[in-house]
């Protein structure tokens, strides 16, 4: 018996048991706690990216990867982590079913930035799915006592991250790191069909929105007050908007956030007398069409913002970012993913909850171009004036 099912075991009886769960509470902090945690993260993302591979290699009949309401953030940045497993297994012509769990009878007691989880559950599925092949993938939502029906199905299935989703327990925080280690030990096709391209995002794309040769720049603004610290402040803005043009003298920048952030960043730059940024809203009418707009730009930028950025990151577009990594590890020091190019910049910033001076932050702000302008490679290397 592996450790993995020792463990397995020892939980499910604790749980049997009167104050086993306080037991097992207590236990996973103290477990939490002990040295060493980032090197269990990974080894543990290495033997679930093992299992998967193992299992893939089996030719079986569908694979499951389940996004449980209950356990999981309502995060799009957490959605596109999941997904970026969901596309790996689909780049090996397997099927695979994309499954959301609704949330339960005490949902109202839960305090999330979603204020209508059904309705982000519907553009959860519509973006799954535009992104998914239909022939081999799909994306559907379940009730939660319909769950253990969908996982038992019908032939050889394999559920991804299995003991988690059985016992309902997050998992979330961990695809990255699965990703990252899938994708490092994956031959150039299928590297290549699971990142994402420009192509399959232009039926997306909002009609009529043509504003010449653009770089796109994602702001976060919460209506809720959630997160704050995520927020451009007008000093931050000011510096990401004249770091741009000295780069870009020859591109529009648009600003690309959601209906209450390109608000809050259009009177911003009235406020500070800018004329010349465009913005995703109202021409794009959701997360996708914004996508889109990601993906259509020539350069991204992203300066401790929100879960847009996975875009990018899980594609070839050549993109400057500055942030703190959340649930993900750094591949290795200067490398957020094993695929990243010279084009793609990554700065690892600390959690702006530890941040007393966010001044320092701003000065890595293009540390890593060499001043050329219209230049792509972060590093120097060559001169193209258009994208790779």
């Amino acid at each position: 018996m592996s450790m993995r099912a020792v463990r397995r075991a020892v939980r499910r009886s604790l749980q049997s048991v009167p104050g086993g769960e306080a037991v097992l509470s207590r236990a996973r902090a103290v477990y939490d706690g002990l040295p060493g945690e980032d090197g269990r993260r990974m080894a543990w993302a290495r033997d679930e990216a093992g299992r998967l591979r193992r299992a893939i290699d089996r030719d079986l009949d569908r694979f499951v990867l389940v996004f449980d309401t209950e356990v999981t953030g309502l995060g799009y940045g957490d959605l596109l982590h999941m997904l970026g497993v969901a596309r790996f297994v689909v780049a090996h012509d397997v099927r695979t079913e994309f499954v959301f769990v609704e949330p339960g009878a005490d949902w109202s007691g839960r305090s999330d930035a979603a204020s209508d989880v059904d309705e982000l559950l519907d553009d959860f599925i519509g973006i799954v799915s535009a992104l998914l092949d239909p022939e081999v993938g799909r994306a559907w939502r379940v009730s939660p006592d319909d769950l253990p029906s969908v996982l038992e199905g019908h032939g050889r299935t394999h559920v991804l991250f299995e003991d988690f989703v059985r016992d309902r327990r997050p998992f979330f925080r961990d695809c990255a790191n699965v990703f990252n280690v899938l994708m490092a030990e994956a031959d150039g096709g299928v590297v290549d069909r699971t990142l994402f391209s420009p192509a399959e995002f232009e039926p997306h794309r909002p009609s009529g929105f043509d504003i010449g040769p653009y770089v796109s720049w994602q702001c976060r603004y919460s209506r809720l007050g959630i997160d704050e610290g995520r927020r451009a402040t007008s000093d931050e803005f000011i510096a990401g908007y004249e770091y741009l043009q000295r780069r870009f003298p020859d591109h529009r920048i648009l600003v690309v956030s959601d209906e209450s952030g390109c608000r809050h960043y259009r009177n911003l730059v009235g406020e500070l007398d800018i004329d010349d940024v465009a913005f995703s809203k109202p021409e794009s009418p959701g997360f996708l069409s914004d996508a889109a707009l990601v993906m259509a730009s020539d350069f991204f930028f992203w300066f401790r913002a929100g879960g847009m950025c996975i875009i990018p990151f899980f594609s070839r577009l050549p993109y400057e970012a500055l942030g703190p990594v959340m649930n993900e590890m750094m591949w290795d020091e200067e490398r957020l993913t094993p695929w990243q190019e010279p084009t793609q910049t990554f700065i690892e910033l600390e959690k702006h909850q530890f941040v007393a001076d966010r001044t320092l932050d701003v000065a890595l702000i293009g540390s890593r171009w060499d001043g050329q302008p219209n230049r792509f490679m972060s590093d120097g290397r060559g001169d193209r004036g258009v994208r790779p």
